[in-house]
């Protein structure tokens, strides 16, 4: 089976063969079972079952794919015209060709036979309108692409065009949706409902115009790799369609056979023909072979170009001239092989030729590869063919190259020499200077001069005169000395010197150079200005070296091609050196003095400032020979030379180190700022003391790097407290340590501090300080520190401290300022915290009291109510113990009738009796006032209960408790072994709960007293007014409510019910009032024999009682009714009307069931009564319990 043919078999998921499809893309799959063909399933089966909602994921390839598949055998495949042929008959794309086997071995489409037999004439003489699809299926760029396959589905199209409306009704494509296009959807998973074609349309669409030949779409096709093109007019409106199968349909045929025809007639004609040519060819190669070997035997240049300058021909000469073969050149531009050719052989010229077939002459340059020239004398004249047309043109070349050289040569020469002349004139025409010509001697033999005032004497008076004779000593034996040095050495000498002419002073420079080996010329020039440019130069240069210390700037210069650096005189004070010493090489300057992290920095800069030629400046650091670190800002510029190469490099050196200590005064103090305001921040948005103090020490420590900073408060006893500190990890920590006594002194400590003083010590062992606080700062680590005060209102609260614990330091005095403007911020925080912690606390009491209100008002018991109000109580105020003492008017004393406490180590108080007699506290309860005893043990001596003093050391809070006009009791609050002053809210709370006692005890008393109401109430309802049991109603609702129970619980329920044997003989005998009495007897026999408390007696009816016995299975039962029957025997009521006994006598039936959902009390009831019912059939005097009719009958005892 070919390996590029897609397969799966017939159990394979359909999401999974269309996966298969797009990872391989391709448009088909073959499904095959046992090397047999059951099916294809193509791009056009897809989308079907997507338009009917198929879910590939749950079907097999089976219902999707289409069986039934046309095919063709080998042997048949190899003719064209019957595939064509097939594929039109039958509509269909994918057509597989099998063996005799009846085993695929391949696939062809449309597109195959397509590339195969394109009739190439065909295709140009045909055009898109004569197969194009009119009827196009288009769509909106809104429809769903459920609805596209729909439409696929529908009008049996591979494709819908989506279009939009535009002006005047015409509709323009703008994308395309194909089958293949529904299959990679599905891959994706996308929701077919939901997604709209605009959003995974193929745009922009191909198209084509109608009239365009179906050759050009054709190549449209196979160019974009599609297989489809829309045909619109020229205003871009759709009204076609063209496919490749359309372009097939094209071969028909018959049309192809009668083409083919065709071609081999006029293939035979043409053969004919072309052999006649043939051997005209072949005659003219044969004499343009001998006409070129006659050519290149020519030593001169000669070829053959068109019109154009396309060369047609060259020699042998002409290749060894130009360097390259004949096959290198033909084809080439002859102008481009002599730029001076085309000059010469314009259009005009070439137009001129043509016109009058003359010959034309002229010379061109030829420049080589070396720079070297050669020339040639050209000789060219037109050849036209033998129709008169195609013209070309024949050039002969000779070299002249030697012959044009020597020319130039002299050429050259008498233009330098006349050029030479025309200079020279110029130069002494232009000169101001004086030029002398001297012997050996220094005689002055001529004098040349436009400026005669720069001369000492007149002409006259110095021609042939030596120095001695015109200028006085020294000056004369100067200028002969250096006239003869000039002659002996045979070099220029110079000479500077000063002569007064006119009556001022004038500056000369002479520069005498040899003539011969015995005279010299002298070129002397007026220097004066120069000199006091000199000395205004020099000037303005020490006031710029002056200026440049002032400045601490310094200059500095380096020259690329002697790499030697220059300095001026501050540069070398800048980088602290002195001026004498060597300038520093560039190497030195950046590996000796450069800080290491600028090296680089400073070495690009320079680099890119010699390759790019542009100025730069930089920030850099250095290392002075005395260790201190400098920053500079260096600054550069190049200078170039005549050529633009850069030379030079020259700059200047700023010694910025003060303007940096600056910046990084004024960060550090914007720091500062940053850390006060951020901490003052924190402090308005935090109400968490704890949270404020913490992040307020470790900012300190980190802007004043130091090693501890930390925050002291002062107690109520007077000692001072570590509360929050931020400590480096080499460190001890002092959190929790308090400040040793001798340290807190009023006079060194608690008053400065109060009056707002700083602490601030430099060095502990320079600071004078006692030998205990020295000591104490030593096992702190402390060596410095720096503290100031935290006032809150006028109280001194604590004091933040900064320790430094490495070494001395002296404290700046920002670092002062910031502690102190930090210490004001955190007094500030401090007193909002304690307001949010007063609010927060008066909230929770406030939310304390409501829940102990809520919680003494739900229940109306007194022992509850007192049990959860001193708890709740207990827990509001934070107290020790919370106890309700009860007044007891007739036995003269309290007793405590309910107490919560808060530890194990209180002690309980309940049942406690305090004695009323000569009790002092007793009597100020009993004027209503409230007790306040901030230490319990100083009412020792009190008449009050001694032991209860002993028992509770401590503070007492006792509220008097009334209800109505009355003393009911007190509330008595206690904390346990201290001195507490009872605060006003404390008090004020305190009331709040004992007046929520009294409502609550008078509601308790209130219920109580309905409740008894209720309770005789309810037993007149539920008791039977003569035997005092309950009655048949409350025996209807208990049995309904045990029922119930029993069936939750699963616990058996039984029923005994009782009747008086021959209760209506007794009654005829003794009277009703004598039966009444009967009746209650037997009913308190029947109540004294249940002694459980869930167990109810109930009088049934008349003479009739019940026994409702709950959790009690038929053996106890038995067991209840024995003791019934027994106990009434023992009373002996007689009865001689009874036939059975003298005496009164009981028949009972009994009952017992699992109670269940499916089942009622009444089945019980039944069963019972049906058990009484056989006790009274077999005797009386008797009890039956009762069995199910599947178990055996009931039993008598």
């Amino acid at each position: 089976m070919p390996s590029n043919l897609l397969i799966v078999t017939s159990d394979t998921p359909s999401i999974d063969a269309i996966n298969l499809m797009n990872q391989r893309d391709h448009d088909c799959i073959l499904v095959i079972d046992e090397q047999r063909l059951i099916g294809i399933v193509t791009e056009r089966d897809i989308v079907r079952a997507i338009a009917a909602e198929i879910h590939f994921d749950q079907v097999p390839i089976t219902q999707v794919m289409t069986a039934n598949v046309i095919t063709l055998l080998e042997s048949e495949a190899a003719d064209s015209l019957k595939v064509i042929q097939q594929f039109n008959h039958h509509k269909i794309r994918h057509l597989p060709i099998v063996n005799l086997q009846g085993e695929v071995i391949r696939i062809i489409t449309p597109k195959q036979i397509r590339d195969r037999l394109i009739p190439y004439d065909l295709l140009k003489l045909r055009r898109v309108e004569d197969v194009m699809q009119i009827r196009v299926i288009h769509a909106p760029p809104s429809t769903s692409i459920k609805h596209l396959a729909n439409l696929m589905i529908t009008y049996q199209v591979s494709c819908i065009v989506i279009t939009q409306l535009q002006n005047q009704g015409l509709i323009q494509p703008i994308g395309m949706i194909t089958e293949r296009d529904m299959v990679r959807f599905q891959q994706l998973n996308l929701n077919f409902e939901l997604t709209l074609a605009e959003t995974v349309m193929t745009s922009p669409v191909i198209a084509i115009a109608a009239q365009d030949s179906l050759w050009l779409a054709h190549q449209q096709m196979q160019r974009h790799q599609i297989r489809r093109l829309v045909v619109t007019t020229a205003e871009e409106n759709l009204i076609g369609i063209v496919t490749q199968t359309h372009i097939l349909q094209v071969i028909d045929p018959s049309e192809l056979l009668e083409t083919i025809d065709i071609l081999q007639h006029t293939l035979e004609v043409q053969t004919v023909q072309l052999k006649q040519e043939m051997q005209l060819v072949q005659t003219l190669v044969q004499q343009e072979a001998r006409y070129h070997h006659l050519l290149d035997s020519f030593p001169e240049f000669v070829c053959c170009y068109t019109v154009k300058g396309s060369l047609t021909f060259i020699n042998q000469a002409g290749c060894q001239y130009l360097g390259q073969s004949a096959s290198e050149l033909l084809g080439q531009s002859i102008f481009s092989l002599f730029p001076d050719h085309e000059q010469n052989l314009g259009l005009e010229q070439i137009t001129h030729l043509l016109e009058t077939q003359e010959t034309l002459s002229y010379q061109s340059c030829l420049t080589e590869e070396s720079n070297q020239q050669r020339w040639l004398e050209w000789t060219v004249q037109v050849i036209p063919d033998e129709m008169g047309q195609n013209w070309e043109f024949q050039a002969i070349g000779r070299d002249i190259t030697k012959h044009k050289q020597v020319e130039l040569q002299r050429q050259q020469v008498e233009a330098a020499l006349s050029q030479s002349e025309a200079e020279l004139r110029a130069v002494f025409g232009a000169m101001s200077d004086l030029v002398l010509i001297l012997d050996e001697e220094g005689r002055y033999l001529n004098v040349i001069t436009n400026n005669p005032h720069i001369l000492y004497l007149p002409v006259d008076q110095i021609l042939d005169k030596t120095p001695q004779e015109i200028f006085p000593e020294p000056l004369a034996t100067q200028m002969l000395e250096t006239v003869q040095k000039a002659i002996a050495t045979q070099t220029t000498a110079t000479l500077e010197y000063c002569l007064e002419i006119g009556g001022k002073n004038s500056w000369f420079s002479a520069n005498i150079s040899p003539l011969s080996s015995s005279s010299v010329v002298a070129v002397i020039r007026e220097i004066s200005d120069q000199k006091r440019v000199e000395e205004t130069l020099q000037e303005t240069n020490l006031a710029l070296a002056e200026a440049q210390k002032l400045a601490h700037l310094g200059s500095w210069s380096y020259d690329l091609l002697t790499q030697e650096i220059q300095w001026s005189e501050e540069s070398f004070c800048i980088y602290g050196l002195s001026s004498d010493h060597p300038v520093p090489t560039y190497e030195e300057l950046l590996q000796v003095f450069t800080h290491p992290d600028d090296r680089e920095l400073i070495r690009h800069r320079m680099e890119k400032a010699l390759n790019e030629g542009q100025q730069f400046q930089q920030e850099i650091r250095i290392f002075c020979p005395d260790d201190s670190l400098r920053y500079l800002l260096i600054k550069g510029k190049v200078m170039r030379n005549e050529q633009g190469q850069v030379i030079r490099l020259f700059g200047t050196l700023l010694d910025i180190t003060e303007r940096k200590q600056i910046e990084e005064t004024l960060r550090q103090l914007l720091k500062r700022e940053r850390v006060v305001t951020e901490i003052t921040q924190r402090i308005r948005q935090s109400l968490n003391l704890e949270e404020i103090l913490t992040t307020t020490v470790t900012e300190i420590r980190k802007l004043l790097q130091t090693d501890r900073v930390l925050i002291y408060r002062f107690e109520p006893n007077g000692n001072a407290l570590v509360i929050v500190q931020s400590v480096g990890v080499e460190w001890m920590s002092l959190w929790g340590q308090q400040i040793p006594s001798s340290y807190l002194t009023q006079d060194q400590c608690i008053i400065p501090f109060s009056q707002g003083c700083l602490h601030n010590i430099s060095d502990i062992y320079t600071a004078h300080l006692k030998s205990d606080q020295l000591q104490w700062f030593e096992q702190c680590q402390v060596r410095a520190c720096l503290g100031v005060p935290i006032i809150k209102g006028e109280l001194l609260w604590g004091f933040l401290m900064a320790h430094h614990c490495t070494c001395p330091r002296q404290w700046a005095y920002w670092e002062l300022d910031l502690l102190e403007q930090i210490s004001a911020q955190v007094s500030i925080a401090i007193h909002q915290s304690q307001l949010y912690e007063q609010t927060q606390e008066q909230a929770q009491r406030e939310k304390g009291l409501r829940r102990v209100i809520q919680a003494i008002s739900q229940p109306l018991d007194l022992e509850t109510i007192f049990s959860t109000a001193t708890l709740e109580m207990g827990q509001l105020l934070n107290v020790d113990r919370v106890s309700i003492a009860q007044y007891i008017p007739d036995q003269n004393h309290w007793i405590i009738v309910a107490s919560a406490t808060q530890g194990s180590q209180i002690h309980d108080t309940i049942g406690i009796i305090i004695p009323d007699d000569d009790n002092l506290i007793s009597a100020q309860i009993k004027q209503q006032k409230v007790i306040r005893i901030s230490n319990f043990q100083q009412y020792a001596d009190q008449p009050i209960n001694q032991n209860l003093t002993e028992m509770n050391p401590g503070a007492l809070l006792i509220v008097p408790l009334w209800v109505g006009s009355s003393i009911w009791g007190s509330l008595s609050v206690y904390r346990h072994h201290q001195t507490w002053i009872w605060q006003d809210t404390e008090v004020e709370l305190a009331c709040t709960l004992v007046e929520q006692l009294q409502v609550a005890i008078q509601q308790s008393q209130l219920y109580q007293q309905l409740h008894i109401a209720n309770q005789r109430l309810e037993g007149l309802v539920m008791m039977d007014g003569l035997t005092q049991v309950a009655n048949r109603r409350r025996f209807d609702e208990y049995l309904e409510q045990e029922w119930k129970r029993g069936t939750r619980e699963q616990q058996p329920l039984s029923l005994i019910f009782c009747d008086v044997d021959y209760f209506k003989c007794y009654n005829d005998q003794y009277g009703h009032l004598a039966g009444d009495e009967c009746l209650i007897q037997v009913a308190q026999a029947i109540d004294q024999s249940v002694r459980r408390p869930g167990d109810l007696v109930a009088r049934y009816g008349g003479e009739e009682f019940a026994v409702i016995l709950p959790q009690t299975y038929i053996e106890g039962a038995i067991q209840v009714a024995e003791i019934i029957a027994n106990t009434l025997n023992s009373l002996q009521i007689p009865h001689p009307e009874s036939p059975l006994s003298s005496h009164l006598t009981l028949s009972m039936g009994i009952a017992s069931f699992m109670p269940s959902v499916h089942s009622s009390p009444q089945v019980l009831i039944e069963a019972a009564d049906q058990a009484l019912y056989q006790a009274k059939a077999q005797g009386r005097n008797r009890y039956i319990v009762y069995t199910s009719p599947e178990s055996a009958s009931e039993s008598s005892h």
